[in-house]
């Protein structure tokens, strides 16, 4: 029986003495006093005369690679947010920095941390006040990946609270380092001043603190986030806290439409949460699992921390789509091409070159990962589409001018190519070359002329339109028979993990419904809509696909028997045959 495949109208491819504890009185930011593991006031400048608070020491800020000994700094009894001292920079052109000296702010491990202060700035127009921070390793060194810092202050001369969050979930972190900065522009964009630097003005910091968070974690066991019926997905919750208040915690599955599908909540006392739940979902399609923290102590926190899954159908033997492929803009790893097969691609496009001017296939874990694609039945494109650095240098040329590189300096491009071909032969036969300028066809010949010698079947062609992004673009292609590239429908977040969007559920049933089969022409459905038929293949019926742009409740005679209709993830009913017709509803958002 025939299968109406409604497809989602508005698809997208798409730191001594320094820290002084807070008063009980007095509020210590975010969440109550036991919180608090560092504060820095100022206030020791009231009981001695300092050069520079005790545990700050004037620096070049982290990252810079000038010398920026300008202005001066020190403690300030004029201007203060609080107390009777502050910290103070005059500017005089250039970038500031005074920093936390190593062993001030020690830290927990698996804790992690909210860097706040407020600060005021006085005739600053160019340069950025920002607060950063970082955690160092027992050498005391950066931890790599670690550094964050704070928006810029926005307007001068009222107090603003700057913060940045610092996850102490290295292991091999042993303190933390907090840097208060003003960033001259030219520093900033690694140029000459352009604007001009501020040669004048102040910037005060005052009440900085460090203060413990809860650590809120929620993992779906998977490192894709795919998951297929009849499994259902298990969700890992993970809440720590280093202080002893109670914690409210709840636990939201939410749909692409925004609507809450399950909810869980409870209450943490003293111990870590740590627990598995098998939420409710019902039907096939993306989600979203956010699980929030709110401590109940006498200032409340709010911590949170999401996952993205999506629930595919029971898997079903269909051919990949063979004129359908991922383009990547870097070379792909084991999990994004997990999420490839996942998807039911056939293709992929990757960089023929890497960053350092090497080969992709000429690197063993790339060589790898390609040959597997291909062991089961994938294609790969190689893209000549941009030079590497050093190669445009060379020849003083443009990053896109690969034609042009191409006629000049075969010495080098040659060999690569070679040591990328030899492996694979004709199993790689692909290959693309960007330009449009006088040079592209001869390019385009001699690259062909290279790669012939050892893949005689390969071909060199002007690289494929832009990505598909909007429905109708991918349907079309498909229509017509044109290959049609796509960007992955996943994204990566801040915590390393891929994440697929709604789009990769859309796609996958869209894939699965159009594999081996061919547009057969245009249906009426009723007075007010169409639809298009989709061929038959082998042991698949023959289906109707209702275009994005159709919206409308038609009752059409689509057969003697009920019909299955197939949702844009994957879901299916069955509609009866009343009256010789069928009545079906085809709103937008399905």
């Amino acid at each position: 029986m025939p299968a109406l495949l409604p497809i989602l109208a508005g698809l997208v491819l798409q730191g001594a003495i320094a820290g002084v504890p807070a008063s009980p009185d007095e509020p210590s930011g975010p969440g109550s006093l036991q919180r608090v593991g560092t504060r820095f006031d100022f206030e020791e400048s009231s009981r001695q005369r300092l050069e520079m608070p005790l545990g700050f020491t004037r620096t070049t800020p982290l990252g810079l690679d000038r010398f920026t000994s300008f202005g001066s700094m020190g403690p300030d009894d004029s201007v203060y947010h609080s107390g009777t001292f502050s910290l103070r920079f005059d500017v005089d052109g250039h970038s500031m920095a005074a920093r936390t000296n190593v062993g001030r702010i020690p830290i927990r491990t698996d804790t992690e941390y909210e860097v706040a202060g407020w600060v005021r700035t006085d005739r600053l127009v160019q340069s950025e006040v920002t607060i950063a921070a970082w955690l160092v390793d027992e050498e005391g060194q950066p931890v790599p990946g670690t550094v964050v810092e704070s928006r810029p202050v926005e307007q001068e001369g009222v107090w603003t609270r700057l913060a940045v969050d610092v996850s102490g979930l290295d292991r091999n972190a042993r303190d933390l380092v907090l840097e208060c900065r003003v960033i001259q522009p030219g520093d900033r964009s690694g140029h000459q001043p352009e604007p001009t630097p501020d040669i004048a003005g102040r910037a005060w910091f005052d009440d900085l603190m460090v203060t413990q968070l809860p650590t809120v974690r929620i993992d779906d066991a998977t490192d894709t986030g795919i998951h297929r019926r009849p499994g259902t997905p298990m969700l890992h919750l993970r809440i720590d806290d280093p202080a002893t208040e109670p914690i409210e915690w709840s636990l939201r599955i939410e749909n692409e439409r925004g609507a809450t599908i399950d909810h869980i909540h409870g209450t943490m006392g003293d111990q870590p949460l740590d627990t598995w739940i098998e939420p409710l979902l019902p039907d096939n399609g993306w989600y979203r699992a956010v699980l929030t923290a709110r401590t109940l102590g006498a200032t409340t926190v709010i911590r949170s921390d999401r996952t993205d899954f999506v629930v595919l159908p029971e898997h079903t033997a269909t051919a990949r789509a063979t004129t359908i492929g991922i383009e990547f803009t870097d070379p792909p790893t084991d999990r994004e091409l997990e999420l490839v097969e996942a998807l039911g691609v056939g293709m992929v496009s990757v960089p023929a070159l890497l960053d350092d001017g090497s080969g992709l296939l000429e690197d063993a874990g790339h060589r790898r990962r390609m040959g597997r694609l291909l062991d089961r039945g994938g294609t790969i494109t190689c893209r000549f589409d941009r030079l590497p650095r050093t190669w445009a240098t060379r020849h003083a040329l443009d990053p896109d001018q690969f034609a042009e590189f191409i006629m000049l300096d075969e010495a080098t491009w040659g060999p690569v190519l070679d040591r990328s071909i030899i492996p694979f032969g004709d199993a790689v036969a692909h290959w693309t070359l960007a330009g449009d300028t006088t040079a592209y066809v001869p390019a385009a010949q001699r690259l062909q002329e290279r790669l012939s010698r050892l893949a005689p079947q390969a071909t060199v062609l002007p690289p494929d339109d832009a990505p598909a992004t909007e429905p109708f673009e991918l349907l079309e292609r498909w229509r017509d028979g044109v290959s049609c590239r796509i960007l992955p429908p996943w994204n990566t977040d801040e915590r390393g993990r891929l994440q697929p969007t709604p789009t990769f559920a859309r796609l996958h049933s869209l894939l699965h419904h159009l594999s081996d089969r061919r547009f057969g022409g245009v249906i009426p459905l009723g007075a007010r809509g169409h639809a298009w038929y989709l061929e038959p293949v082998e042991s698949r019926a023959g289906g109707l696909l209702v275009p994005p742009d159709v919206t409308a409740t038609v009752s059409a005679a689509l057969g003697s028997d009920p019909i299955v209709v197939h949702d844009d993830a994957g879901n299916r009913r069955t509609l009866p045959l009343r009256d010789g017709t069928h009545d079906v509803d085809i709103d937008a958002a399905r």
